[in-house]
């Protein structure tokens, strides 16, 4: 069923066009992916769908009581409240209802009224029908499948980083349950396990989803339509994002062999007109007249393939070899701020290597980056840097840039090149020309301070590139720029990512950190993942360790199965007794009501009393229940 229509939806800031005629239907269910350039509209298209800005032409018509939920890319929300206090404010109505359920509770102790009894019954069957009982599980449950530990929720949000309370006004988000949910870049702060989850959650999704995204792999994971924004224009596409490439590639190659093909036919065309007025005989008059009217024709139906949109040019080179040792980590840990992040991390990496540094938010990559580039003071372990070996570093926040610097003095104070010309010129290869040079680092978006950052790396002439996610704010089409510059460069990379796309592509090898150090994995993502997969699948088969003899092992196993069967058993039970107790709630309630109870206050106090012991023990059968439930 359709709950939202764009209708020829047009939008331009002074003379400068941003949508024209956006049509496109939204019905309940739908996935949508949302792609186009940095700067191609898609925001403006969703302030719009949110009717906080106004379309110059054209009508949104939304379904009546139609919620829409909105994140955007850029958060600066702070509170006193901690990160689980402040994921509850979604379920407002139900702490209200809370309230209201004490006082009338209080007011029935005091008065014999019928009115507060069945005011009473009322709100309390709408409090347990709205999920009264189980939202404070699913706000602690949400955040944490979204990468916030137990210690963290605790925590005020004015103590938690930008990425953290990215992640909890996602939860509150996801936990509103709009009907349509708009979603701007949601993974750039989530770790890869977080990222899997908000995959999963959005494909089980009831509502529509329109996700504006750069990450390749998680559009490929759930959505089943792309909207591309193109030259101010939208165009939808069935399928997921590696659908949508092929289709859209097909439909290229296709129009241009219409358009060559045509132009051909018509330069035939005019040729022959050409010819038959040069003659100038009444029959060849009448000729170039009649193929005049074919030429028209045929030019009408020409539809010129659009310029593509422009792209940086971006080469990546060392000015000089480095030795086969490139970088040698052995035995660091690293404290912060009296919590151990990781210990015994230990690697080698040698000349020509493209290795991505993996691990779960918060567990000290970038940390690790830093201790390695000399940021931070040496700790345990050592850390050296083989010969001729020249570092480039791309940070993830671009926190290196000076924000009161122009462009050009940015580029000029950050690398070695003196020649100005210089500068311009590779300048313009990642589509900063002429007065745009000039701008203030500080008034550049995500994606524009991405591009400076490249082009100091390309003038760097570094033979190790460590890189803090570089594909955050970059549009895909500039990802994969970066991605051929990457594979073509001469020098070694540690990189640390969770675009998983731009791994895959990539990667030599991965080293995966975890509190305990790292492991390193060959040959690839690929490789690391079908490695993962085998380990979950072994620990999970068999807890027996190799030096277990099979008896042991058969009985570990025969024990598993006996746990299974009791969990189960657990479950169809406490299935049974919940069932039972709210049929008991529900007849105890309409005992309550009757006329005889109803006019007695002593009995109805009692059965209160009852029905709200039977609704604890509801709850905590419920809370059972979905502990074993999460075990299976």
């Amino acid at each position: 069923m359709e709950i939202l229509n764009c209708n020829h939806i047009t939008k331009q800031f002074g003379v400068t066009p941003v949508l024209e005629d956006i049509c496109f239907a939204v019905s309940t269910g739908d996935k949508i992916g949302m792609m186009g350039v940095n700067g191609a509209g898609k925001t403006t298209l969703f302030k719009i769908l949110l009717a906080e800005m106004e379309p110059d032409a054209g009508q949104i018509v939304r379904q009546k009581n139609l919620k829409l939920g909105y994140m955007p890319q850029q958060v600066d929300y702070r509170s006193d409240k901690t990160a689980y206090e402040d994921s509850l404010s979604v379920f407002s109505e139900c702490m209200q209802m809370e309230v209201r359920l004490e006082e009338l509770q209080q007011r029935m102790e005091q008065e014999h009224s019928e009115q507060s009894i069945a005011s009473f019954s009322a709100l309390q069957e709408r409090y347990i029908a709205e999920g009264g009982l189980l939202y404070r599980g699913r706000a602690r449950s949400m955040l944490q499948s979204l990468g916030l530990s137990g210690t963290e929720m605790d925590l005020p949000m004015s103590a938690l980083s930008g990425g953290q309370r990215t992640r909890v006004l996602l939860a509150k988000l996801l936990l509103a349950e709009p009907d349509i949910l708009l979603l701007d870049e949601p993974t750039n702060h989530l770790d890869i396990a977080a990222v899997e989850w908000l995959e999963n959650f959005l494909q089980e999704y009831r509502g529509a989803v329109i996700v504006i995204s750069h990450d390749r792999y998680f559009l490929d994971q759930f959505v089943g339509r792309i909207f591309e924004l193109e030259n101010h224009r939208l165009r939808a596409y069935v399928g997921n994002y590696s659908a949508f490439m092929r289709q859209k590639e097909a439909d290229s190659i296709a129009l241009q062999r219409d358009f060559e093909k045509k132009t051909r036919e018509l330069h035939r065309i005019e040729g022959i007109i050409a010819q038959q007025k040069q003659w100038n005989t009444e029959r060849s008059l009448v000729t170039a007249r009649h193929k005049q009217k074919m030429a028209d024709k045929l030019a009408a139906s020409i539809v010129r393939p659009e310029d593509a949109p422009g792209s940086m040019h971006l080469s990546l080179l060392a000015d000089h070899r480095s030795g086969n040792d490139v970088l040698s980590v052995q035995g660091v840990g690293q404290v912060f701020d009296g919590v151990r992040l990781f210990s015994n991390a230990s690697f080698e990496l040698k000349r020509g290597e493209r290795a991505f540094l993996l691990g779960r938010n918060g567990v000290g990559k970038t940390t690790l980056l830093r201790r390695i580039l000399g940021e931070i003071p040496a700790g345990e372990g050592e850390i050296r840097l083989g010969a001729r070996v020249e570092v480039g570093y791309y940070a993830q926040g671009q926190e290196k840039l000076p924000p009161n610097d122009s462009i050009l003095e940015a580029v000029y104070r950050n690398t070695d090149e003196q020649e100005l010309g210089r500068i311009r010129d590779v300048l313009a290869m990642f589509l900063f020309r002429g007065e745009e040079v000039d701008k203030k680092i500080s008034t550049l978006s995500g994606g524009e301070k991405a591009r400076v950052a490249l082009a100091i790396l390309m003038l760097s002439g570094c033979n190790l590139l460590i890189l803090d996610e570089p594909t955050n704010h970059l549009d895909i089409p500039s990802r994969e720029i970066l991605e051929e510059a990457l594979l073509a460069y001469d020098g070694t990379i540690l990189a640390v990512s969770h675009d998983r796309y731009f791994i895959q592509k990539l990667a030599t090898r991965i080293l995966d950190l975890t509190p305990e150090g790292v492991a390193s994995y060959e040959n690839g993502y690929d490789a690391y993942m079908a490695s993962k997969a085998a380990q979950q699948k072994q620990a999970v088969a068999q807890k027996a360790t190799p030096t277990e003899d099979a008896g042991v092992q058969y009985r570990k196993k025969r024990s598993e199965e006996a746990a299974l069967r009791k969990r189960r058993s657990q479950i169809e039970r406490l299935e049974g007794q919940i069932a039972a107790l709210e049929e008991e709630i529900a007849a105890e309630k309409e005992r309550m009501s009757a006329p005889d109870i109803a006019a007695d206050y002593e009995q109805v106090l009692g059965l209160s009393c009852k029905i709200g012991e039977m609704e604890t023990e509801l709850e905590e059968k419920y809370a059972r229940w979905e502990e074993l439930s999460l075990e299976e």
